[in-house]
């Protein structure tokens, strides 16, 4: 246990270089808060959030107010009392508070965190061309990249997204499976109609089919879907893990360190997942690297399951100066890797920063290692 000395609070916009486009909305950049928090004796932690129209209820103005109030409140805490206090929030600012307790928690040097022996956590990519062409031309750079999961966006038209999966499945033949994301676009009906003329080759899953809300339209749906389903917006915390379990045809959860409450309940989290019958995917598409490497670090003590924490490699540069490396199609984690933020990139892309210290408390060293 220690005792929180600084706080600094950075909102960023990193413009991306192709945009994002889901069911529900593009993403021309992403516009994540960053959080770093200083300990008295010098070791530092970042985490970060991108708070996402449909993503979550929380909207970035009171995730930025929550960080803001509690950044002030938390200085000359301790660390324990300072995550308690926070994670009685989680139900109302599951983001806002999930960051702060992450970037806590690497201050600490959480277990889930540290690495004593390399690893690999491969990833899945998203396909992004429209056209048959162009989908072939993506299928077979990705495959000789190392890539073998694809992630497949549908949401749009029943009828093209018919189409676009179709010439997918005819691309890959065999090569690599396929997660099909609906992102809660779909009605029961839409996906109904989708699933009935669906050609299973090649698919690994179905991704939240309808509003994360409507329980009851995803079970009528996951019930005699052809696929397997994963819920992913509807699943917060586990009391929704054990609701999903519960359902017929459900087979996947997903995950994220921003939903779930930092990195010590994302990591039990996904140990717990796994006794309920219920396989876990970890990941998120719409993240800087820093996330990214906390749910990867997490996920190569926790899961087998191809990670999608892949959003970091959607942007124009890293927020890291030692960028973690991908490798045929996965993140290479050292022994003893601990990422060391880049404050000049930080500082290029911020609207606005802000720093929280009690004049009483000199800055002191910045330990760039675990604790």
């Amino acid at each position: 246990m220690s005792t929180i000395a600084a706080i600094e609070l950075h909102r960023l916009s990193l413009p991306l270089p192709v945009p994002y486009k889901v069911s529900n909305l593009v993403f021309r950049s992403f516009d994540p808060i960053v959080v770093a928090v200083r300990d008295r004796n010098g070791a530092q932690g970042w985490a970060e959030t991108v708070v996402g129209p449909g993503y979550t209820d929380e909207t970035d103005e009171e995730a930025w107010a929550f960080c803001r109030e509690w950044a002030g409140r938390l200085l000359q805490q301790d660390t324990e009392h300072a995550k308690a206090c926070l994670a009685r929030h989680l139900e109302r600012h599951s983001h806002a508070a999930s960051v702060m307790i992450s970037a806590i928690e690497m201050a600490e040097g959480n277990r889930y965190l540290q690495r004593r022996e390399p690893a690999r956590v491969p990833l899945l990519v998203p396909l992004q061309q429209q056209d048959e062409d162009g989908l072939g031309r993506e299928v077979e750079r990705l495959l000789a990249q190392g890539y073998a999961t694809f992630k497949v966006k549908i949401g749009f038209d029943v009828g093209a997204d018919l189409r676009r999966v179709g010439w997918i499945q005819q691309a890959v033949r065999g090569r690599a499976r396929l997660r099909l994301d609906a992102n809660q676009a779909y009605t029961v009906e839409q996906a109904r109609a989708f699933l009935a003329e669906l050609a299973p080759t090649d698919i690994e899953l179905l991704e939240q089919p309808c509003d994360k809300h409507d329980w009851a339209a995803n079970a009528r749906v996951a019930a005699d879907a052809p696929v397997p389903i994963m819920l992913d917006e509807s699943i917060y915390t586990l009391a929704d893990v054990e609701r999903a379990a519960g359902l017929a045809g459900v087979a996947f959860v997903k995950v994220k360190i921003n939903k779930l409450g930092g990195v010590q309940r994302l990591g039990d989290g996904l140990l717990h997942i796994g006794r309920s019958g219920l396989r876990p995917v970890l990941g998120n598409g719409v993240a800087t690297d820093i996330s990214c490497w906390m749910e990867a670090a997490v996920a190569s003590h926790t899961i087998d399951t191809t990670g999608e924490m892949n959003g970091w490699l959607k942007l124009p540069e890293s927020l890291l100066r030692n960028p973690v490396r991908v490798e045929q199609g996965a993140m290479c984690l050292p022994a003893g890797y601990w990422p060391v933020v880049d404050t000049r990139v930080l500082e290029s892309y911020a609207l606005e920063s802000l720093a929280f210290a009690p004049a009483s408390v000199a800055a002191g060293p910045v330990s760039t290692g675990p604790a």
